[in-house]
């Protein structure tokens, strides 16, 4: 149980380590799970699951800048690790620091090719840069992975009409809609504002048929 997780023992390294696992994971009290780690880690200090946990906590806590030590902390441990590198993109990407982001998604594609969040991830950072190519081509490795994501083909659309690539706009609209047809937020302003280009006409009504 939570409250008997560390048995009364501070150099229980288990019992912290499942108590902040719990605080984490399953009660969001994230300051608390960050006590736990802490206490776990001055037991077992080279713990890469601890200082990993730590990092998702302070993501959490939007406390970026620390939540990035604490994963360049695990992967002094275990530097062929996909979820940090992609967890420190993540931190990256809040940040606003989208080059060291894509960095580190790229780090975490060396590591598995065929994760879709690694590369659905890295066309978003992408099209955050304006490098519209770039990006398509990410979303397109992403859909090879998940092709009914539905964000993943109209993000990829939103790239195309800056490109000017009608065609490609319009199929990848047509397939987001496809794969969910009552998604209203594809019809938001904030949405549909993405598609300004010479092709907006009938990407708007192709949207508003649906």
């Amino acid at each position: 149980s939570l409250a008997g997780a560390s048995d009364g023992n501070p150099d229980n390294y288990w019992g912290w380590y499942e108590r902040g696992y719990l605080l984490l994971e399953e009660l969001n009290e994230f300051e608390a799970a960050i006590t736990c780690f802490e206490k776990a880690l001055s037991v077992e200090p080279n713990d890469y699951w601890c200082w990993f946990r730590l990092g998702d906590a302070c993501r959490h806590l939007k406390r970026y800048p620390e939540a990035i030590a604490y994963y360049d902390r695990a992967l002094t441990l275990r530097g062929e690790d996909y979820w940090s590198w992609l967890r420190r993109g993540d931190a990256l990407r809040h940040l606003g620091d989208y080059p060291a982001a894509i960095a580190s998604y790229e780090q975490a594609l060396q590591i598995d090719l065929k994760a879709f969040s690694a590369w659905y991830k890295r066309g978003e950072t992408c099209r955050y840069l304006h490098r519209y190519d770039e990006a398509i081509s990410s979303y397109q490795q992403a859909l090879r992975l998940e092709p009914d994501d539905e964000y993943a083909w109209y993000n990829q659309a939103c790239c195309a009409a800056r490109l000017g690539q009608v065609e490609l706009v319009l199929k990848c609209l047509q397939k987001a809609i496809h794969y969910n047809p009552g998604n209203r937020e594809f019809r938001s302003e904030e949405h549909t504002s993405e598609l300004q280009s010479p092709c907006n006409l009938v990407c708007r009504l192709l949207l508003e048929k649906k």
